[in-house]
């Protein structure tokens, strides 16, 4: 062999048309870790891999065969070691003797298989980052689709909430001082002939006044349902033990039955309208008494735990769980059939039909409930009382600099009915 190819920086074989090597140079015998003179005596193929020699028979030796030259082939050599030599093989076919002659340079390409991983990475790399791209486009799409949607829904509610006011402000005045004077007429009318009307007179007098201060109700508690939602949003904290203390209180002065009975855990601090928190408890309180049982006198008992609940209430596949109070309202009053436990909640629906009431109570109790992102639910039986379920939240904003509170709140409650 030529002296320049015996230690040439590469592998350098001579591969007969059998596949036999006839000559090697040093380089390759170090490469390899045997003597050129071992190699002579064995097959090319046996110096690969496995994968190696069926690319080889496959492709390689059919192609030199063929075309006469083979150029950039990869192929991976194992030396007398086990370990794997990945090489780049350059062929070429000749004719000495009239016999073929392949002569082959090896070149180590020890760096190959990191740098193809290295772009295998990249490559992943930045179709990820096309496909995150790409989501982000659709997710920006859907987000304007979204505002655009959101401020169409936030034109109508305002023209809602306008209207609710001028509702509002018509129930306050304009319906609310023509059942004044009709009132004070019936009055005047009363004092100034009360000796010449007749019994029939003074019974129509009677329903008068009585349907006036009916009516006059029913006007105060439409708008108290209607000023709910009509307002701003000024939520602050609300000591709900002074909130149903004071609607238990309002209720026994205002039906003038002291005899309520009330037990409670003790109650936390939570986020709210606070004159709408004690309305709700004021007409839970107010049927408690309205609906006690004979001979027994009405008592409440109020219980609370924390449970977690999704913030969403509107947007499907959404879920943010944060902590919700919920109460159990339980009274030991006269019940009623479980199947009227919706049918309660709608405006002027009553469960008894002899109740005097005007259905108006537990409907606006929903609607404080729903208005501060909660629930409210019942459950009886006949003569076995009524038991009310309100969850509210915590807090009505979950930011970072409120996390902490609402965790202390949630352990308030929980040392608390320890």
């Amino acid at each position: 062999m030529d002296e320049l190819l015996a230690d040439a920086p590469c592998g350098f074989l001579i591969c007969n048309d059998e596949g036999f090597i006839t000559e090697a140079n040093n380089t390759i015998g170090r490469m390899l870790s045997m003597a050129p003179s071992e190699l002579r005596t064995m097959k090319f193929e046996a110096l690969l891999t496995i994968a190696g020699r069926i690319f080889y028979q496959t492709h390689l030796f059919p192609l030199m065969r063929l075309h006469g030259k083979a150029e950039e082939i990869f192929l991976t050599l194992r030396n007398a070691e086990k370990q794997d030599i990945p090489v780049l093989v350059n062929a070429v076919r000749k004719e000495k003797d009239n016999e073929a002659q392949y002569h082959m340079v090896l070149l180590p390409v020890y760096e190959r298989k990191k740098f193809e991983q290295e772009l295998l990475q990249a490559r992943k790399a930045a179709e990820d980052a096309l496909f995150r791209n790409e989501h982000l486009q659709a997710a920006t799409r859907d987000l304007e689709k979204h505002k655009i949607e959101l401020d169409r829904q936030l034109s109508r509610l305002q023209l809602v909430n306008k209207d609710l006011l001028q509702f509002s402000n018509a129930i306050s005045h304009d319906m609310q001082e023509p059942v004044r004077k009709i009132a004070m007429f019936a009055d005047i009318i009363e004092r100034e002939n009360n000796k010449e009307l007749s019994d029939v007179s003074k019974v129509s007098l009677g329903k008068i006044k009585y349907s006036s201060r009916r009516m006059r109700d029913l006007i105060t508690s439409l708008e108290q349902f209607v000023m709910v939602n009509a307002g701003a949003d000024h939520f602050r904290d609300c000591d709900l033990q002074a909130v149903v203390g004071r609607a238990r209180l309002k209720a026994m002065i205002d039906t003038g039955d002291h005899s309520l009975g009330f037990t409670s855990d003790n109650l936390p601090v939570i986020e709210g309208q606070c004159e709408q928190i004690e309305l709700l408890f004021y007409h839970l309180f107010l049927n408690s008494i309205r609906f006690k049982q004979k001979d027994i006198d009405p008592a409440v008992t109020i219980t609370t735990d924390i449970i977690q609940q999704n913030s969403f209430r509107s947007l499907p596949d959404k879920y943010m769980y944060t902590d919700f109070l919920r109460l159990r309202y339980q009274d030991n009053g006269s019940g009623f059939n479980p199947e009227y436990k919706e049918y309660i909640f709608q405006l002027f629906k009553k469960a008894q039909i002899n109740d005097a009431g005007l259905g108006m109570g537990l409907a606006l109790c929903r609607k404080i409930a729903e208005h501060h992102y909660g629930s409210i639910t019942a459950a009886s039986e006949p003569g076995q009382g009524a038991t009310f379920t309100i969850l509210l939240p915590l807090r009505q904003l979950m930011p970072n600099d409120k996390a902490a509170s609402v965790t202390e709140a949630a352990e308030s409650v929980e040392n608390n009915n320890q």
